[in-house]
């Protein structure tokens, strides 16, 4: 199992609802003015000051899809146009 520490949580890089759980905690604490967050890889720690909130919306988005697709869900749906005759 291959795992990620972020902002003091280890999580499984396969497991993409808690990464996106993950990366709904950090734009919280970005909301509310938190500024840093560390991420462990393996031995290697980095902390992160600025981030780019317009990416950290797309990985949300990303990972929203990918959690609910793990689930047997379907976020969008086609619609029929049914003609009058």
């Amino acid at each position: 199992m291959t795992t990620v520490m972020i902002d003091g949580v280890e999580i499984n890089i396969h497991d993409n609802c808690a990464i996106l759980d993950a990366l709904l905690k950090a734009r919280f604490t970005l909301a509310t003015g938190g500024t840093v967050a560390r991420t462990r890889f393996g031995e290697d720690e980095v902390q992160f000051a600025e981030i780019n909130p317009a990416r950290l919306d797309d990985l949300i988005i990303k990972y929203e899809g990918l959690c609910d697709r793990s689930k047997g869900k379907r976020r969008r749906h086609a619609m029929s146009v049914g003609w009058a005759r």
